[in-house]
């Protein structure tokens, strides 16, 4: 995250809020995005860490330095979510995920500008409102799934409409009906 201005040379390097701790800022974010992003299981980012960096750090290590690096990021989750009930416009789909076996939801919340993902045990109407608030005043768009129904603008996602408007049409061209 270092920048050189083409205009004067100046080195400018983009803040970080990542917590101290034992092991340094680059090493905590390998560790969130090896476990996040890349979504590794305790054992192989130790793994990992070992055999690429000879780190040796314990599966509990590696939770504490998420939590760490959580915990400071909580402002900027906020903030977001802030900014997404202020948005026009915003998107929203939930796909099912499995973590240790059992079913979770992966949502997520995209405005103009903002992308948020929860992960939550729930499908339902609770988690649109959690994050969007019960007076959301925007726009709604999404595939039409019953825990949008509620909202006071809903769009439907052209390509659910547009899938779904093929599969009428293939079931009932032969009755002349399209």
């Amino acid at each position: 995250y270092h920048y050189k201005c083409k205009c004067c040379g100046k080195i400018i390097v983009a803040p970080h809020n990542i917590p101290k701790g034992m092991f340094g800022f680059n090493l905590q974010t390998h560790v969130t995005l090896m476990k996040f992003t890349d979504r590794l299981p305790f054992r192989k980012v130790t793994d990992a860490l070992e055999r690429h960096y000879k780190i040796n750090i314990t599966d509990s290590g590696i939770l504490n330095i998420t939590k760490r690096v959580s915990g400071k990021l909580q402002k900027e989750y906020w903030q977001t979510i802030r900014m997404i009930r202020l948005a026009r416009v915003v998107y929203v789909d939930e796909t099912e995920m499995k973590i240790s076996g059992e079913k979770y939801w992966l949502w997520v919340f995209v405005s103009e500008n903002q992308v948020i993902f929860v992960i939550r045990k729930s499908r339902s109407k609770s988690v649109v409102e959690e994050i969007l608030g019960k007076q959301f005043l925007g726009v709604v768009t999404s595939d039409g799934h019953s825990a949008y129904a509620k909202c006071s603008k809903h769009q439907r996602c052209w390509a659910h409409s547009i899938r779904e408007a093929k599969e009428l049409n293939q079931k009932y061209s032969s009755f002349g009906v399209f």
